[in-house]
């Protein structure tokens, strides 16, 4: 009973402070979304770029399971670009603005005073570019994983709030007739969890990478942002932070962002850090067998995705480059 009134009056408080810094207009300016399929890093993705804490983090705010606003709509809901949506339109300018606040969305909120907003999701991807139309100054960051890594890490994690059916992609007209005809055998034909979650991923990826073209969305790789820190960190700060998004901004590596780097996300597996001695990009090799392994290349060739990911852990970049611009 004391924790809940605790927990209450915390909660009560920061919704103060935040309606507060919304009424000063300090959401206005700066908006980040970082969007991806779930295990793929997000959380850690979101720590990072906002090591020093001056982004108000909404974590998740198009849930389908914890947000009311969100409870009509199934996983990985698609908006075709072109039509409006007006009820959807309406959360979705209160959750851009930062006028939306809810207990599990800023959970991870304390301070008295942000610069921003910072936003992730992981049942975005399929509405991704209906957002950039209607909030073109929103910075959106589309964060791909192995999806072998993906679907091993969901598979550790079943009880969790997962799409598991790939066939309920078909039941929506509009995704099936813009993007999905001519992959309706490749998505039946999934029949254990690991190859359902890999047409998933192959799914909310092929999408958004088709709609967007370069300097619209910023791509990044964990597998990338883990081996090449300083490089890649540097690349996603300036379009992060910098006004001339190509342009690589020389940003100080200090102790702080290092930390972040080294610190689990509260959604990770609490046995392992981002650069302990297990090699976490490797890891998934020891419980994936050789006949997934075959079966995720089978599925990603279907997609044309094959040239972005293959049995190799690093992903080809330029690949996907070439696939955001076709």
């Amino acid at each position: 009973m004391l924790e809940l009134l605790k927990k209450n009056i915390v909660d009560k408080s920061r919704e103060v402070i935040i309606k507060t810094n919304y009424c000063f207009g300090n959401f206005k300016n700066e908006v980040i979304w970082v969007i991806s399929d779930g295990r793929s890093g997000s959380t850690w993705l979101s720590n990072l770029i906002n090591y020093e804490k001056r982004f108000r983090y909404m974590f998740e705010p198009f849930h389908p399971h914890f947000i009311n606003e969100m409870k009509s709509y199934n996983y990985f809901p698609y908006l075709n670009p072109n039509k409006d949506y007006a009820e959807f339109y309406n959360f979705a300018k209160k959750v851009f603005s930062g006028e939306f606040v809810h207990s599990r969305v800023d959970s991870g909120n304390h301070n008295l005073l942000f610069k921003g907003l910072l936003i992730k999701d992981v049942f975005s991807n399929l509405f991704a570019k209906w957002v950039d139309v209607r909030f073109p100054k929103v910075k959106k960051i589309l964060l791909l994983r192995h999806p072998c890594a993906v679907a091993y890490s969901k598979e550790k994690l079943r009880h969790w709030k997962w799409m598991t059916e790939p066939v309920e992609f078909l039941a929506n007209r509009e995704l099936l007739n813009d993007y999905l005809t001519p992959f309706i055998d490749v998505i039946k034909s999934a029949k254990t969890f690991f190859e359902k979650q890999i047409v998933i991923w192959a799914v909310v990826n092929y999408v958004p990478l088709r709609q967007f073209k370069e300097g619209h969305i910023h791509l990044v790789f964990y597998e990338n942002i883990y081996s090449d820190f300083e490089s890649e960190i540097n690349k996603l700060f300036a379009y992060v932070f910098d006004k001339q998004p190509n342009k690589q901004a020389n940003f100080s590596l200090n102790d702080k962002l290092f930390y972040q780097f080294n610190k689990p996300s509260k959604v990770s597996r609490k046995d392992k850090t981002a650069s302990g001695s297990e090699n976490v990009l490797e890891n998934w090799r020891k419980h994936v067998g050789s006949n997934d392994i075959k079966r995720m290349l089978e599925i990603l060739k279907e997609f044309g995705l094959d040239k972005i990911y293959s049995e190799d852990t690093m992903p080809n970049a330029e690949a996907a480059c070439h696939f955001i611009n076709m």
